[in-house]
């Protein structure tokens, strides 16, 4: 009896571990399989986003080299939402936690152009968020243009923010967003 018992065991431990040697590799696949290449719009905008020689700027650059698609999100309300998953050998940027948000753009077909806003988080490229201004979003818009802008935030929330095109960044502005950025409080995003 008790030897049955041990025989039992001993098959459900074999099958147990199959099983989860069996799960971690469907795993493994799965996440292999939905990492996506980024998009020709996602390249452009990711290359007029990062460029310059401000730190840390080129730390990102490195990183948008190692970089896939974990998820892509298109909403017809607001617009496109990108998650990027970085390879673990690409070095951490300093600061940990800001976001890059003085470019506008343009789009064939779509009216009234739109924004994009770079998200890093723990040193690490995290998202891109990509969006039109007025009407619905159109998947797969072909990018017109792309301007560096300075955004002028009203004294109180009667108004709206101003944003006004540039011909080259503003790297004041940059340092100064930089220099403000904050890590996020324990717990939150």
């Amino acid at each position: 009896m008790v030897a049955r018992y041990r025989l039992a065991g001993r098959r459900w431990l074999a099958r147990s571990l199959c099983t989860s040697v069996r799960l971690l590799l469907v795993g493994y696949f799965v996440k292999t399989r939905r990492r996506l290449t980024p998009t020709t719009t996602e390249r452009e905008l990711m290359a007029f986003l990062l460029a310059g020689d401000e730190p840390p700027l080129p730390v990102l650059r490195l990183q948008w080299e190692r970089t896939s698609v974990a998820k892509r999100v298109h909403d017809p309300q607001w617009g496109l939402w990108v998650d990027f998953a970085v390879g673990g050998d690409a070095p951490t940027a300093i600061p940990g936690h800001f976001e890059v948000n003085d470019v506008l753009v343009e789009f064939e077909n779509v009216v009234g152009g739109g924004y994009c806003i770079l998200f890093v988080r723990q040193g690490r490229l995290a998202a891109l968020e990509l969006a039109n201004w007025v009407g619905p979003w159109r998947p797969g818009a072909i990018l017109r243009s792309i301007t560096y802008c300075r955004t002028i935030l009203p004294e109180d929330d009667s108004q709206d923010a101003e944003y006004i095109p540039l011909e080259r960044r503003d790297w004041t502005a940059f340092r100064q967003q930089l220099a403000e950025s904050r890590p996020p409080a324990p717990g939150a995003t």
